[in-house]
């Protein structure tokens, strides 16, 4: 029976099935139509087939896959999402493998960073330490170049304090012997000019005669 034959003998309601029906069965031969697989009922051709898999239905706007006629699967392909169906638990998609890459990755840059840190820590430890010692040997010469300046300075004084009793004991034995020889003239002086008092003893001027 054709369907010319079906119009004529079927009623308006079982014509109207029979004729959706056909339309869909004549439509499904085309390859690149798709219908919607949200309800809608709405069909449509995608040119791109499965090379461009993302059909967004013209009616309802869902997105879906037009290989598998699902929701769009996000963050897998079709092939990855071929995997997940045949073996949901062990399942293991492109992403998943980037991002345990992408975690051993951090990790390993972390260590990395932790390793170059510490690194960084002693070597500026052994600096502050190689600084520390040089400023210790630095502050070490000061205080013995100071040690010996007040050193050479206290010898100066000692030596210039030695050279000054030195000189005034000179002047002291100078006097002394001048005195000396001042006093032995004037004794000579007495003895020639004068003579014992008879009573006192006192020297006393000699006189014409004595």
């Amino acid at each position: 029976m054709g369907y010319e034959d079906v119009e004529q003998y079927a009623d308006r309601e079982t014509f109207g099935k029979y004729s959706d029906l056909a339309l869909r069965g004549a439509v499904n031969q085309a390859p690149d139509f798709v219908w919607c697989p949200n309800g809608c009922e709405s069909g449509q051709i995608h040119e791109a087939g499965n090379e461009q898999p993302i059909v967004t239905c013209v009616k309802c706007r869902f997105k879906f896959c037009f290989r598998h006629q699902v929701r769009w699967h996000e963050q897998l392909t079709c092939a990855e999402y071929d995997s997940f169906v045949s073996d949901p638990e062990n399942f293991r998609s492109q992403i998943d493998i980037l991002n345990e890459e992408a975690e051993t990755l951090r990790l390993e840059e972390q260590s990395a960073r932790r390793t170059q840190e510490e690194a960084d820590r002693k070597l500026a430890q052994s600096l502050m330490a190689a600084e520390q010692r040089e400023e210790a040997e630095r502050q070490a010469q000061w205080e013995s170049a100071e040690r010996e300046r007040r050193e050479e300075t206290e010898r100066r004084r000692l030596q210039a304090e030695r050279m000054a009793m030195q000189q005034q004991a000179e002047k002291m034995r100078i006097e002394a012997v001048r005195k000396r020889g001042e006093e032995e003239l004037s004794r000579r002086t007495v003895e020639r000019t004068t003579k014992p008092c008879p009573g006192c003893r006192w020297p006393i001027e000699k006189n014409s005669g004595w």
